[in-house]
């Protein structure tokens, strides 16, 4: 018997997440069943002091749902033990809170130039004794990236995420104490991009500055030393600001990155006197690199083009080894297919999906910071030199997401199909279920996501990635009466109410429920499932149907009688009273679990 895999609200010890409905599950090897009792016991700095203890009681079930007050900024060690009647067997994990509630001490601080495009902050600061511990709590609007004596802090990217940012900000924790070994002087720096909160963004083209005009960070930098003495650097007047080398960047844009710029003129930030409120703990799991493609081959297209072809279709970056001479400008556009044998990019619309980089002559890695593509071809100009495909790799990205589950047949276009759902699901799983991940959309379509959300429980451990989605849709009907709009986060839209699309407010958590027989989301979220039922009762035309709105009906169906319209030969109001029924009958049952 062998206890395999702990897990915290169904992460790998986390740090800094928001621990809501707090939940210690395991996972148990034996080659028999045993009748076997099980003990769970929580403690902070001392396990022979523990804060949370139960007594052995039968194994019935490989969770424990956990009763008890969290402090902020707090490490905790986790211990499961198993008994049976031959052996007892234990095994550790641990989790750390974030700031919880705590006031935060910080200030968001900015540019006096709001229309900076890539804007850089750094303190210096000196250490003089060992540090035992050192925890960085941070954010940065619209995207950032931490970096410590020109190391970059973490392995994520594309931080704080995607939500609504007038309604809440998350802050990310990062465990830098290595980094903090010894004595010296060092400097904390971060630089900022535009990303979802000031970038262009939205459907049909978009627009820009959709939930603020101006870059913007808060950071507490908290540091326990060997005597138990501690210190706080905080984001406040004594930073300094400039421009970066990124002149242009946006998740539909791409970046340009300008390597012959020299970063001067250091100014005093301004303290900004944006809303603290909005901060919370981290709900999103971080966005990493799980994999870097090869380029399989490099093609010359009819056009006469060079084309690098990495062999799959997938969401992430082009990372290259620069070898041109000072000021040449290399582009890379990003496609998914080829027309004709040539290069093509139509679909992309109204996208520029492009990366631009002017050298400054030193080799070494190049990537973007603050946007990803969705492509398997890259398009390159302006090289001066032939390509080599050892110096091309595509990082692929989503959120942190294990793999669960797999399928393998003796049909190989069986085996190709599931390939090509897990790969759909990797690229639009980027801390929000997508549509697409390539062109200008990229959002978080409600109805795409409640269709898909059963599938993609059983690919991958989902929980946590759809609990903030949850969230991100009860925020929108927080601001819509109850309505949920027809993505989330709306970006600024007010459109939806829609059967399917708005019944993912009720049906994915719900889903989450059966898949992980856990009830934290719904708990999270009953209240905006309650309402949106409500909703529905409140507009509908007939009552105990739903009759009268307008309906996507059965989208893309190739039955309907007006070969021009996507909504299928279905009743849409047939379609609109069903899912009223069914999301109904889910806010009734979940009354008890509320």
């Amino acid at each position: 018997m062998n206890i395999s895999q702990i897990l915290i609200n169904h992460m790998h010890e986390p740090l800094g997440f928001d621990l809501t409905n707090l939940r210690i599950e395991f996972k148990v090897d034996a080659p028999h069943y045993t009748k076997v009792k099980k003990q769970l016991i929580i403690w902070k700095s001392n396990s022979e002091q523990p804060c949370y203890q139960t007594e052995l009681t039968d194994y019935d079930n490989n969770f424990f749902d956990v009763a008890m007050d969290l402090e902020p900024r707090t490490e905790y060690s986790v211990r499961i033990i198993l008994q049976n009647s031959e052996q007892q067997i234990s095994a550790d994990s641990h989790f750390e809170t974030g700031k919880m509630a705590e006031k935060y001490t910080a200030d968001w601080i900015g540019n006096s130039n709001k229309s900076v495009q890539n804007t850089l902050f750094k303190k210096s600061f000196k250490t003089t004794q060992p540090i035992v511990k050192a925890r960085l709590y941070a954010t940065g609007l619209g995207l950032y990236e931490a970096y410590l004596d020109h190391q970059k802090i973490g392995d994520e990217y594309l931080a704080p995420g995607v939500t609504a940012y007038n309604k809440w900000v998350q802050v990310q924790t990062y465990d830098v104490t290595k980094a903090l070994q010894s004595p010296a002087t060092h400097e904390l720096c971060f630089s900022t991009g535009d990303g979802w909160y000031k970038g262009t963004y939205g459907f049909d083209g978009g627009k820009d500055c959709i939930y603020g005009d101006q870059q913007r960070i808060l950071a507490e930098l908290h540091l326990t030393y060997a005597d138990g003495s501690t210190t706080v650097l905080n984001t406040d007047s004594s930073w300094e600001t400039t421009t970066g080398k990124i002149t242009k960047s946006a998740i539909y844009y791409g970046e340009d990155i300008d390597d012959t710029l020299t970063i001067t003129d250091w100014q005093p930030v301004v303290i900004l006197s944006e809303s603290k409120t909005t901060l919370q703990d981290r709900l999103s799991l971080p966005i990493k690199i799980h994999e870097n493609l090869a380029v399989q081959q490099i093609l010359t297209t009819p056009a006469k083009e060079t084309v690098l072809d990495f062999g799959q279709n997938h969401a992430g970056w082009l990372t290259f080894y620069n070898r041109e001479p000072k000021g040449t400008v290399l582009t890379f556009q990003f496609g998914e297919i080829l027309q004709q044998e040539n290069f093509y990019r139509e679909n992309l619309r109204t996208a520029r999906a492009s990366f631009t980089y002017v050298s400054d002559g030193k080799e070494g890695w190049v990537r973007p910071h603050f946007t990803y593509f969705g492509f398997r071809y890259v398009k390159v100009t302006g090289n001066t030199k032939p390509l080599d495909s050892q110096d091309y790799k595509s990082p692929v990205l989503y959120s942190d997401m294990e793999s669960t589950g797999s399928i393998h047949t003796d049909n190989e276009d069986v085996n190709r199909l599931f390939k090509n759902i897990v790969w759909g699901q990797k690229s639009n799983f980027l801390d929000v279920p997508t549509d697409c991940p390539q062109r200008d959309e990229r959002l978080g379509w409600t109805g795409d996501a409640n269709i898909f959300s059963n599938t993609a429980a059983y690919n991958m451990n989902v929980f946590q990635f759809f609990k903030k989605y949850a969230r991100d849709m009860a925020v929108e009907q927080s601001q819509h009466d109850g309505m949920l709009t027809m993505y989330a986060p709306a970006m600024g839209v007010d459109d939806g109410g829609a059967a399917v699309w708005g019944d993912a407010g009720t049906i994915i958590p719900w889903n989450m429920y059966q898949d992980y027989g856990d009830t934290a989301v719904l708990k999270q979220n009953y209240t905006a499932m309650k309402s949106w039922v409500n909703w529905i009762t409140a507009n509908t035309k007939t009552p105990n149907l739903w009759t009268g709105m307008f309906q996507f009906g059965d989208w893309i169906a190739l039955d309907g009688e007006n070969p021009a319209l996507p909504t299928g030969k279905t009743d849409e109001d047939f379609i609109a009273s069903v899912y009223y029924y069914y999301s109904s009958l889910i806010v009734a049952k979940n009354c008890s679990y509320a």
